[in-house]
């Protein structure tokens, strides 16, 4: 999976880059950004792990609630930020802004990611972190496909190698995990009639 991320990836300290100098970013800001992703993958990470502990031990939680309480949190921070934009940056909204349809488009698909979140908890409740974390990269396949589609940028080789390991490693791990559950359930219910027999041959 993670040969499949950087062949999809490609960065440029791997691979040579076609870019013009005139886009290149510096090396600080490149820095600042390689920090920010590092730390947002721990954030992500630690965050799987807490509502998986937090919702198999306190059943009364229920993970609509945490949902609310981050959208609340989210819509905080953004009013906070907007309030200090209006009266501190005097960078003021307008009503064409706010109604023209790149505004309108960007609020619906915010509120649509709501949707997404919420299947992200129901999976995490009925599945293994480590395996929620590395299913959740093949979302890289998807985002590869709808650059193929949307955008004028087309993938290369290595590219579309990537997406086929990342495939297939999702692949291998729900058959693995499929033969693993099944073979414990086969030894849980062998267990049972073992137990059910010795049970009548005592009574006997």
């Amino acid at each position: 999976t993670l040969l499949g991320v950087i062949l999809v990836a490609q960065p440029s300290f791997i691979f040579s880059s076609k870019v013009s100098s005139a886009v290149l970013i510096s090396s600080k800001l490149r820095a600042l950004g390689l920090s920010l992703s590092i730390s947002s993958a721990i954030a992500s990470a630690v965050n799987v792990l807490a509502f998986k502990q937090l919702i198999s031990t306190s059943k009364t939680i229920k993970p609509s609630v945490i949902t609310l309480h981050y959208c609340l949190a989210v819509f905080s921070f953004l009013l906070a930020y907007q309030l200090h934009k209006q009266f501190f940056l005097q960078n003021r909204f307008t009503f064409d802004y706010v109604v023209s349809w790149r505004f309108l488009l960007a609020s619906t698909l915010g509120t649509i990611v709501i949707i997404p979140n919420i299947l992200s908890q129901k999976a995490i409740k009925r599945e293994h972190p480590a395996v929620y974390t590395l299913l959740g990269s093949a979302d890289i396949i998807f985002a590869l496909i709808l650059q193929n589609i949307f955008t004028t940028k087309r993938s290369n080789l290595f590219a579309l190698i990537g997406s086929a390991l990342v495939i297939v490693s999702v692949v291998i791990l729900g058959v693995s995990k499929i033969i693993v559950e099944r073979r414990l359930q086969k030894q849980v219910e062998l267990k049972d009639i073992q137990c059910m027999l010795h049970d009548t041959e005592e009574k006997q």
